[in-house]
C-alpha cells in the first residue's frame, strides 16, 4: 500500500529553548533548567511529527544561511525521515529563534527581525504539491502561503490552513477562506466557551461550510464540522512545555485524515497528540499505537445552544449534549 503523502510549507529555523523557574524582571536574573536545540516553527513541527509517524513528508521553507547551523538544521529535518526543500544561501546567516519556557509550561519566544530572508519562502519551487495527498501552510507565511493554497487547491489537493491567535482577523484575500479545506486557530486556555465559540462562529462565517478548528490549551478544542460544532475537554496532566503543541495538533489531525478518519474522530486523535506533548520537554512524538489509545479520553460532545426565554447579555449561552 502506497505511503500517503503531506508537504508543509512556511517559514524555518532553528530555536534555542530554555525552561526557566520563573522570569525575571529588567536587570534581573533567573535559573534555567532545561535546555536544548528545537524546530522553531509550525510548519518545521507538523512536517518532523508527521516523519516520525511514517507519513511520506516534505519540507519547503525560506532559505537559511550557507552556514554550519543551516547545515546543521536540514541535518536535522533530515532525521526525521523528512525530504527538505530549503535552499543554503551565502548572503543569509541562518537565524536563531529564543524561545523561554517558564515553570507552568507556557512560553514567551523572540524572533529575528529579517523580512528579506522570511520572504524567500515565496521563492521556494511549489512543484512537488501536484503530487501530494494533503498540503499544510501558515497564514503568516504571506505571499509564500498565498502561493501554495493556489498551487495545491488548483491541482485539487486539500490544504490545512494554521491561522493561529489571529483567527477571522487574519488578513487572507477572501478567495484563500474559500480555497483551504480544513482551518485551525487558537485562543488562550483563559478563555471560556462562549468566548471560544464566538471566535469559532467568526471563521465560520467566512469559510462556507469548511471545517474549523479552535484550539483552547488545557481547555481542549472546539470545532464546527458540516454545520454541527463539538467540544473535546482537555485532560488534566502535567504540563513540562507547550512549545509545539498546537502544531502537533495540526499533525495527528492531518495524519487521521491521510489514514481514513472522519474529522470528528481525528479531533480525538489530535487533541491526545498535542497533550502528550506537553507532558515532555522538546519535540516529541509518542507512538501511534499510544496516542490512539489516548485518544479515548477525548470524546468528541456535541455544543448545542441553551434556549433561555429571554436573552441575557450578548454572551452565546451552550450546553453539551450526547456523547459521539
Amino acid at each position: 500500500m502506497k505511503r500517503r503523502s503531506a508537504i508543509c510549507v512556511g517559514l524555518v529555523g532553528p530555536s534555542f529553548v530554555a525552561r526557566v523557574s520563573q522570569y525575571p524582571g529588567g536587570n534581573g536574573h533567573a535559573l534555567y533548567r532545561d535546555y536544548g536545540w528545537a524546530l522553531a516553527t509550525d510548519a518545521a513541527i507538523v512536517a518532523a511529527t508527521l516523519g516520525r509517524w511514517g507519513t511520506r513528508a516534505r519540507l519547503i521553507g525560506n532559505g537559511l544561511g550557507k552556514d554550519a547551523l543551516g547545515r546543521e538544521y536540514i541535518r536535522w529535518v533530515r532525521s526525521f525521515g523528512v525530504a527538505v526543500d530549503i535552499a543554503l544561501r551565502r548572503d543569509f546567516v541562518t537565524p536563531v529563534e529564543v524561545i523561554l519556557v517558564d515553570g507552568s509550561g507556557a512560553r514567551t519566544w523572540y524572533s529575528q527581525e529579517n523580512p528579506a530572508l522570511w520572504g524567500t519562502v515565496s521563492d521556494a519551487s511549489l512543484n512537488a504539491l501536484r503530487d501530494a495527498d494533503f498540503v499544510y501552510t501558515d497564514w503568516y507565511a504571506g505571499e509564500g502561503a498565498q502561493k501554495t493554497i493556489r498551487v495545491a487547491a488548483g491541482g485539487g489537493v486539500p490544504v490545512f490552513l494554521n491561522l493561529g491567535s489571529s483567527g477571522a482577523r487574519a488578513n487572507l484575500p477572501q478567495w484563500m477562506w474559500r480555497a483551504c479545506a480544513f482551518f485551525q486557530a487558537h485562543v488562550q486556555d483563559g478563555e471560556g466557551l462562549s468566548g471560544a465559540l464566538e471566535a469559532l462562529e467568526a471563521i465560520t462565517r467566512k469559510v462556507q461550510g469548511r471545517p474549523v478548528i479552535l484550539t483552547r490549551g488545557r481547555r481542549g478544542c472546539v470545532a464546527e464540522i458540516k454545520g454541527i460544532r463539538y467540544q473535546i475537554r482537555g485532560q488534566k496532566t502535567r504540563v513540562v512545555d507547550t512549545n509545539g503543541a498546537g502544531a502537533t495538533f495540526s499533525a495527528g489531525f492531518m495524519r487521521s485524515i491521510l489514514l481514513g478518519s472522519t474529522p470528528v474522530q481525528a479531533l480525538s486523535f489530535a487533541s491526545a497528540a498535542a497533550t502528550l506533548k506537553c507532558t515532555a520537554f522538546g519535540i516529541t512524538a509518542c507512538s501511534h499505537r499510544e496516542i490512539e489509545e489516548y485518544a479515548r479520553s477525548f470524546p468528541a460532545q456535541r455544543v448545542m445552544p441553551l434556549r433561555r426565554r429571554k436573552p441575557v447579555g450578548r454572551g452565546v449561552g451552550v450546553a453539551l449534549s450526547r456523547r459521539l
